[in-house]
């Protein structure tokens, strides 16, 4: 990073502010939120399905909530997400069947690498504000 300032505060500052504008919500959720989509489709892919109701998997959402990223069934009312983590982790009458745990953790292994490529274009655009502002 280039840049003309006058006083090693003003330097101190910018750098304070690309960071705090790098980090912002408005470049890391949407990235967040595109990466979390192949988890939810995976979950919705492996999830056990009903014959005879609504199917849970059919649930799974991805939103954004108080700047946060979440997977994880809709449990609107009349839906049948709520019974997600009973399948996940069993009852004292059923068995676990878990479906949500191995998609995770096939997810994770990939995450710093997709969580990369969904912000670098973000990141570079932040970037490219403050080089027109430096020069």
């Amino acid at each position: 990073m280039k840049g003309t300032w006058t006083s090693l505060e003003d330097a101190i500052g910018e750098i304070y502010e690309l960071g705090h504008e790098l980090a912002s919500t408005e470049v890391v959720l949407p990235a967040l939120k595109e990466i979390a989509e192949p988890l939810c489709d995976d979950i919705v892919r492996t999830a056990p399905r009903s014959q005879d109701t609504e199917h849970m998997a059919d649930t799974f959402v991805v939103v954004e909530s108080e700047g946060q990223v979440l997977v994880g069934p809709n449990t609107r009312k009349g839906s049948v997400g709520w019974i997600a983590p009973f399948v996940e982790f069993g009852t004292s009458k059923m068995g676990a069947r878990p479906f949500i745990r191995p998609s995770f953790d096939d997810w994770k292994r990939g995450f710093l690498s997709a969580f990369v490529a969904a912000a670098r274009p973000r990141f570079e655009r932040v970037l490219r504000r403050h080089r027109k502002g430096n020069a």
